[in-house]
């Protein structure tokens, strides 16, 4: 399993500091392995191409960019993992932590999902990440009232 960790800052610059990994990636896919992505680190996995027609979870903060950088994948808005024939993708920072029992559970068993959650005191059954959202709407137009209405 290749994990793609959560990415800080420009995200374009990112993806083109680290474009010398994509083929590796995608080889390793064709391979068979599998691949998981924390938060925003799939805005790597989807500058791969890996991801197009797929769907994705990604922070509820940054999917509007998201979105716009990558049309072709497919954005559950609310929800915190995805599994997408062996391509696993989470939401907000803490998400990983369902996406890690998700993963236990789907290779290993829910009895030891069940003790891994007990044992870090994770929320085994939390499926969206809704209610940590904050309204940020889609501010990139030219309308000044509905703006300062927005702000």
């Amino acid at each position: 399993m290749i994990i793609i960790p959560i990415i800080c800052g420009d995200f374009t610059k990112i993806i083109d500091e680290n474009k010398g990994l994509v083929k590796w990636i995608k080889k390793q896919y064709d391979l068979g392995s599998e691949i998981a992505c924390l938060c925003v680190g799939s805005f790597f996995l989807a500058s791969t191409g890996l991801l197009d027609g797929s769907n994705c979870a990604v922070h509820w903060g940054c999917q509007n960019d998201f979105k716009n950088m990558f049309p072709k994948v497919n954005v559950l808005e609310h929800t915190i993992i995805t599994d997408d024939n062996g391509i696993y993708t989470s939401g907000g920072n803490y998400s990983f932590l369902n996406l890690l029992l998700y993963i236990i559970e789907k290779h290993i068993g829910r009895e030891i999902t069940v003790l891994a959650s007990k044992m870090f005191d994770i929320d085994i059954d939390r499926k969206v990440q809704s209610q940590f959202s904050i309204f940020i709407g889609q501010k990139r137009h030219e309308d000044k009232e509905v703006l300062q209405a927005q702000n």
